[in-house]
């Protein structure tokens, strides 16, 4: 549907009934607010939008809200404006009540001065309108400064939180880039706030799905980046029926992973090559994949996280535990965001 923005109305919005969790991006201007959430959310190509000779985003005016299905759950994103902070946090502040997940986003260059006197303003909104809410502060374009210089600002920024929040537990700070070496971190870290957002609706996991995704992440580390390959090769490769495949094809094309080029000579006679997006994510899932055994073994069954299916007594040979950070929970998670509207 057609996105409709709004400005500086905030006052107006049925907060209170847009639904069952609500997530707010809030932080200066350009600081990668709405790159962050077309990357992870939208399946927006990453190329793209870190094209700084081409920009293809305009800046955000008003609040900018979509709305997502997540497992049990719809989410609201709320995408504000960092032109008009001046707004949320005066006449429109009552747009941040009921705030499930407050996420503060950085641009790393911003000065130090700034994100401290902005992140002030915020837990005074944060006291007065959603106190209950988990806080989230992203250091965001980490690619632009050195390791070192990372490492002493998160180390001021944590110091001076310090001092503001008694409760360590309140808040947590994530850095992220969509450069292509720090890409599945950012994924995973965007996945983690998700999880915060929808924990109470998060039970099963069907083993029919997981076997769904593992495949996914096995066809992603046997093709190369850059080649194309005929559909009927997968076909024959993977052995599996034909339907079981149409599916596993258009879920790898929903999470932008694949793209297919079409052909006059039958479906088989296509040919698909790996997206930007599966390449930004290739080298670390191998990583990822190479040391989730290890993971498994001293993770506790606490440790697991599984997804609820629509049987209420599911059996146990029906289900399989699944690690936070494997990439068979990666892909389940952003499989299953369903944009339904926006406003």
């Amino acid at each position: 549907m057609r996105k409709k923005k709004h400005k500086n109305k905030a006052q107006h919005f049925p907060i209170d009934q847009l639904s069952d969790k609500k997530i707010i991006l809030t932080g200066p201007p350009e600081v990668g607010k709405t790159t962050l959430k077309l990357t992870f959310f939208d399946n927006i190509n990453p190329v793209k939008l870190l094209d700084r000779t081409n920009p293809i985003l305009e800046p955000t005016r008003g609040a900018e809200i979509s709305h997502y299905n997540m497992f049990n759950s719809e989410v609201g994103i709320f995408d504000l404006a960092g032109q008009e902070n001046s707004s949320w946090y005066g006449e429109s502040a009552k747009i941040f009540s009921n705030t499930d997940i407050l996420v503060a986003i950085f641009d790393i260059k911003t000065r130090l001065g700034e994100i401290t006197d902005f992140i002030i303003s915020l837990l005074e909104i944060k006291k007065k309108y959603c106190s209950e809410a988990i806080f989230y502060i992203i250091i965001h374009k980490i690619d632009l400064i050195s390791r070192y210089d990372l490492y002493k600002k998160i180390r001021y920024l944590k110091k001076f939180l310090k001092l503001k929040e008694k409760d360590q537990k309140s808040f947590e700070i994530l850095t992220t880039s969509i450069e292509k070496e720090y890409f599945l971190d950012t994924y995973l870290k965007i996945q983690e706030i998700i999880l915060s957002a929808v924990k109470r609706d998060i039970y099963y996991i069907p083993i029919t799905d997981y076997e769904d995704l593992n495949l996914c992440t096995k066809i992603i580390l046997k093709y190369e980046y850059g080649v194309n390959y005929y559909l009927i090769n997968l076909h024959n490769e993977v052995k599996i029926p034909e339907s079981r495949l149409e599916k596993i094809i258009e879920l790898l094309k929903y999470l932008q992973l694949i793209k297919i080029k079409s052909s006059d000579i039958g479906e088989y006679g296509q040919q698909f090559r790996l997206t930007d997006r599966a390449y930004f994510l290739l080298s670390s899932i191998k990583k990822l994949q190479n040391n989730i055994l290890d993971k498994i073994r001293i993770k506790s069954s606490s440790q697991y996280i599984t997804i609820d299916t629509k049987s209420e007594n599911p059996k146990p040979s029906e289900l399989v535990p699944i690690s936070i950070d494997s990439p068979e929970m990666l892909f389940y998670i952003f499989s299953n965001i369903k944009k339904k509207y926006l406003f």
